[in-house]
């Protein structure tokens, strides 16, 4: 009876130390928490909360509408942010960007229900603002081009704002939060394309005219974010109102897009139609050169080779990125050139570049589709693929190209800081 005894005691002590223990085992903590400054209160409370490299700034009343915990999904912001930093090898100055809700324009100022004003101006949901008075950015839903707007004197690299209206904060944000999904705002990616769009001082001094500000900074998303998940097979999810639309619901659904082909086949399809009715011509040149690049992204895929697409635009930006200016001559309003030979230049310097860094001419293809390629780019792309793309003879090639049946007397063109990356995702 007493060795049974003994075993009962001891069975009793080791259940009482297991459950003991039971209430010491430290809770897991989500590996995204560590990166906010905040606790969730604090963040209901007063609306503000830092994680990472995103500064949310939203009207408490808004912040109390995220149920649970918000800040795992917050933090998936920062990921973005650290996607179009490794993409682009470059970041805002101050290295952080700032989500400011504002309630819509012509709302009453610093009232209870807009203690962050409103917005300036009421072009769409959501937008970038450069400078006191100058808009270089606009919604990703509403794509309105100002004709007073300088893009490229407002293109501050230490600008870090992104301006969204209350009724997202209202009725979208909380939606996204807290589905099981986790989709991102592709709106948000839109805007963080525009805030790493790099500054070069100049009118018309980046690759394109004002005209692509909208198109590159959604092509950058998609290069930075959007493909790299798609080839590491993230599994992630992405809301667009215009991919809900797509397939007959409301606005807000939770049907949510997974790669490029499909929003891509949405948003440029209708106008890759009417390119193929008007044909090529200095319009189409300007307003779909970005469907060409979607186009391209298209091929490839069904190739099984977008992990070589990616790379290809990924070393073609950072070149343009790592120039120490652009060639004067390629400004805007200069009375002594034809806007139409920049333009020539421009698109010959761009698809040499693409077909170098994807080890693969592609000039036939922007050939067929009606822009001006000449044979001095298929010739230099053919040269240097017998040298196994010397990268090192990249910067004349892109001289001889940008000054074509110009004198240099209108500037020279800076090459000795472009960076050649080799690295790969």
């Amino acid at each position: 009876m007493r060795k049974f005894l003994n075993r009962c005691i001891r069975s009793a002590v080791l259940v009482v130390a297991v459950c003991a223990g039971c209430f010491f085992i430290p809770t897991a903590r989500h590996p995204l928490l560590d990166s906010c400054d905040r606790s969730v209160e604090e963040f209901r409370e007063t609306g503000k909360i830092t994680c990472g490299h995103i500064m949310w700034d939203l009207h408490p009343h808004h912040a109390a509408l995220l149920s649970g915990d918000p800040r795992p999904y917050l933090s998936k912001y920062d990921r973005l942010y650290r996607s179009f930093k490794t993409f682009l090898g470059r970041e805002p100055t101050q290295q952080s960007i700032r989500m400011f809700e504002q309630c819509p324009n012509g709302s009453p100022t610093h009232s209870s229900e807009c203690p962050n004003g409103a917005l300036e101006t009421n072009v769409g949901p959501m937008y970038v603002w450069r400078g006191a008075d100058i808009l270089s950015c606009f919604s990703a839903l509403f794509r309105i081009v100002s004709p007073q707007f300088d893009p490229w004197k407002s293109h501050d690299p230490s600008y870090r704002t992104v301006y969204i209206t209350s009724s997202f904060f209202k009725d979208v944000f909380p939606t996204l939060a807290s589905d099981e999904q986790q989709p991102i705002s592709a709106s948000f990616i839109h805007e963080f394309g525009h805030v790493f769009m790099p500054y070069q001082e100049g009118d018309d001094a980046y690759i394109w005219d004002p005209v692509f500000l909208e198109d590159f900074a959604s092509f950058f998303g998609a290069l930075a974010v959007i493909i790299p998940n798609e080839i590491e097979k993230r599994g992630e999810k992405y809301y667009w109102d215009g991919w809900c639309l797509s397939r007959g619901k409301p606005s807000l659904c939770n049907d949510y897009f997974e790669n490029l082909g499909q929003s891509s086949s949405i948003e440029y399809s209708s106008r890759w139609e009417k390119f193929l009715e008007q044909g090529p011509g200095k319009e189409s040149i300007h307003r779909h050169f970005s469907d060409m690049l979607y186009t391209l992204y298209l091929e490839y895929a069904a190739r099984g080779e977008i992990a070589r697409y990616a790379e290809g635009f990924r070393k073609l930006f950072r070149f343009y990125h790592g120039m120490t200016a652009m060639p004067s001559h390629w400004k805007q309003n200069q009375e002594h050139l034809q806007p139409s030979l920049v333009v020539t230049q421009k698109v010959n310097v761009f698809v040499f570049l693409l077909s170098v860094y994807m080890r693969e001419d592609v000039s036939d293809r922007f050939r067929v589709w009606g822009y001006p390629i000449t044979d001095k780019t298929t010739q230099s792309i053919k040269t240097l693929s017998a040298s196994n793309y010397a990268e090192s003879m990249i910067p004349y090639y892109v001289s001889f190209l940008a000054t074509d049946g110009l004198s240099l007397k209108n500037g020279s063109f800076p090459l000795e800081r472009a960076p050649f990356p080799s690295r790969s995702f």
